[in-house]
């Protein structure tokens, strides 16, 4: 039997999503848990081959194998392989302008459905830009009484030959037009208005993030992009520290990930783990929360919650970008740490407590009284 087990290595870089065959169906990143296979293998004096499924482009995996006999007899020691796997082909997108006040979304849908018939690629790979991201094109200036649809073409996760890259497939489109006008009757006679790759976006901080307020179960923070995309943030509680102390500086103190600040912990979860929800030691962590930023250069509350009081916390926080599926993680060196310790939870007093210290309270000056009487009598 050949038994294999296959992870990220938790020091890894990342660049982009899942190439798994249901790409286009699932947004979000997954965590990097390892995937296990095994296989029976007859005797034969020729190699094996492997295949595994359902990695991502531009990644770093290790792959563990070890065999073991009918008997039970295996390797001690299972052998190790690196490898990384090919990039990802980038996103293109294209504008085209159609000579009428507006469409219906079904009539776009359709619209899309039949470009990808021409192309013969599945429809999932043309998908219409839409995004909240409030970023004025100030080269764009439409014409009245004209729509504008914009299209993405993404990429294809197991057909990396040039030729059938998303930028020449819309080369491809923009010399059918005169096809397209046949299911378009009102597309401009003028070629597409763009037609562009989307470049490798560096997300990154406008400002370091900043310490706003801590509450007894919650930590506050300001943070903002230098571009639309969604911001994440995980924390880890430092153990054993419900009896250390923090002073004020440590809960303003934000250290970018290389920086010479002296923390307790120097070792940072990488822009991947933090998006999947892991550690350094890629574990799962519940404490985590997403920010969606649509405006770059503008500040927003980021807040941390269900946390436990009088405890120091290690928060991370990372950024993606806003490209559409294939989404650029901020750079790992650039992710940034605030270190601060929640509030202690005030406990209610407790009355019966209180009644009976008013009882006793009463009684003390009850007998005091008595005793200055009693020597007023015997005066």
């Amino acid at each position: 039997f050949f038994f294999l087990m296959i992870r990220r290595p938790p020091r890894s870089t990342q660049s982009r999503s899942s190439a798994a065959s249901d790409v286009y169906k699932r947004q979000e990143y997954m965590g990097s848990y390892p995937i296990f296979g095994e296989a029976y293998l007859k005797h034969s004096p020729y190699g094996v081959t492997v295949n595994v499924t359902g990695l991502k482009p531009g990644h770093q995996y290790v792959v563990y194998s070890y065999v073991m006999s009918l008997n039970r007899i295996s390797n001690d020691v299972p052998w190790q392989n690196n490898f990384t796997t090919n990039p990802s082909q980038r996103t293109a997108y294209f504008r085209m302008r159609i000579i009428q006040n507006s469409v219906p979304t079904e009539i776009r849908v359709e619209y899309k459905k039949r470009m990808a018939t021409m192309l013969s690629i599945d429809d999932t790979r043309i998908i219409e830009k839409t995004s909240d991201c409030q970023v004025p094109d100030f080269d764009f200036v439409p014409v009245a009484n004209n729509s504008y649809v914009t299209f993405y073409i993404l990429p294809d996760p197991v057909n990396e030959n040039p030729l059938t890259s998303p930028l020449n497939l819309i080369y491809m489109l923009n010399t059918r037009r005169t096809e397209i006008q046949q299911f378009i009757p009102k597309l401009a006679d003028t070629p597409f208005e763009e037609m562009k790759e989307l470049p490798p976006s560096q997300i990154n901080f406008a400002t370091p993030p900043q310490y706003v307020e801590t509450y007894v179960d919650m930590l506050s923070f300001t943070v903002s992009l230098n571009g639309c995309g969604d911001v994440y943030v995980l924390a880890i509680p430092q153990i054993g520290s419900r009896n250390w102390t923090a002073s004020n500086a440590t809960y303003t103190a934000v250290q970018m990930n290389g920086s010479s600040l002296n923390f307790t912990n120097d070792t940072y979860p990488t822009s991947f783990e933090i998006v999947s929800k892991l550690d350094f030691n890629n574990q799962p962590v519940n404490l985590t929360n997403k920010l969606r930023i649509n405006k770059p250069g503008e500040q927003f509350l980021l807040n941390v919650s269900d946390l436990q009081d009088k405890l120091i916390y290690d928060i991370y926080i990372t950024a993606i970008n806003d490209n559409p599926f294939y989404k650029d993680l901020m750079n790992d060196t650039l992710i940034a740490r605030i270190t601060a310790k929640t509030l202690k939870r005030r406990r209610p007093l407790n009355i019966y407590s209180i009644n009976d210290a008013l009882r006793l309270a009463i009684a003390g000056v009850f007998s005091l009284v008595s005793c200055w009487l009693l020597y007023c009598c015997l005066l």
